[in-house]
């Protein structure tokens, strides 16, 4: 892991995200002349698919999942089968959030009989069952976290829109520590609300996920959406909120990284990505902002 710490910029070992926190000055002045700290920060961004590594082949099982977005409870409820299994685990930590077993709750089993699976917790987020099995249902807690800068990071829900990334809200592990890379996921949403990815959408609501690890969503009641096609890549842009820019001026923003990007690097890191644009779900003030990048996908924060 290197850090710098002059900027609050970290990236992993192997490239797979790219986490850029600042929580002091930065112009809102943007239309005619966007932010440097913004161009900046969406070209680090930006790089970042680009420079993947390839994860090391592993032995990995798919799941079968349907996620109901309860709003008002700031909550999600899931559902979903595997392969059978008696131990399962959710991720406890990232970045520097730490606890976030702590928000899965009433977690359970069930045979192939219909029948409940005794189960005891061993630590947050990691179970054990008396028994195989196949079918689960749990709950998850998805209060925004109490630092601002860490919503770019973890899932978090409100009444009002919903940043969902699965691989804190699924299981990660199975018996004999198979890994759980691929999903298939379905979404259950309150009227009016709508759920974007950079997933393959086979059905309304419904994704194919090849790497949980990677896969970023955003629900909400209010959100808009474009896309441009730039540089052989189609990318889309989802917002929420009200800011000093139009949605006009965000995507002509896109297509300049984009651009840069191809010029420099003279390609393309795939055919498609995704750029969200969302207000903090706490209170922050317009100098403060954070970020991050999985796979293709730019989710950025704005007081």
């Amino acid at each position: 892991m290197k850090c710098a710490t002059d900027h609050g910029e970290c990236f992993d070992a192997r490239l797979e995200f790219i986490v850029y926190s600042r929580m002091w000055t930065m112009s809102t002045k943007l239309p005619g002349r966007i932010s440097a700290d913004l161009v900046k920060l969406l070209i680090v961004l930006g790089l970042a698919g680009y420079f993947q590594a390839t994860a090391e082949a592993q032995q990995a099982q798919q799941l079968n999942v349907s996620i109901r977005v309860v709003p008002e409870r700031g909550r999600l409820v899931i559902e979903g089968s595997s392969a059978p299994a008696s131990a399962w685990s959710f991720r406890d930590t990232y970045g520097g959030v730490v606890g976030l077993g702590n928000r899965i709750e009433q977690f359970s089993l069930i045979d192939d009989e219909d029948r409940e699976v005794q189960i005891r917790r061993l630590a947050p987020g990691h179970f054990d069952a008396t028994k195989p099995a196949a079918r689960f249902r749990y709950e998850v807690n998805l209060a925004p976290p109490i630092r601002a800068s860490d919503s770019a990071t973890v899932s978090w829900l409100n009444k009002e829109r919903g940043l969902l990334m699965l691989v804190d809200l699924l299981p990660v592990f199975s018996s004999d520590d198979k890994v759980i890379k691929g999903a298939t996921v379905k979404f259950t949403l309150p009227d009016a609300w709508a759920v974007h990815s950079n997933e393959p959408e086979r059905q309304p609501r419904e994704f194919n996920v090849s790497d949980v690890s990677r896969a970023v969503f955003v629900a909400g009641a209010r959100l808009r959406t474009s896309q441009i096609n730039e540089a052989g890549m189609s990318f889309s842009y989802v917002c929420d909120g009200d800011w000093a820019f139009n949605d006009r001026e965000g995507l002509e923003l896109a297509g300049l990284v984009l651009r840069a990007h191809r010029e420099t690097f003279g390609g393309m890191p795939a055919k498609q990505g995704m750029f969200i644009l969302l207000p903090f779900p706490q209170a922050a003030g317009p100098s403060q902002w954070a970020a991050e990048t999985r796979g293709v996908t730019v989710t950025l924060l704005i007081g």
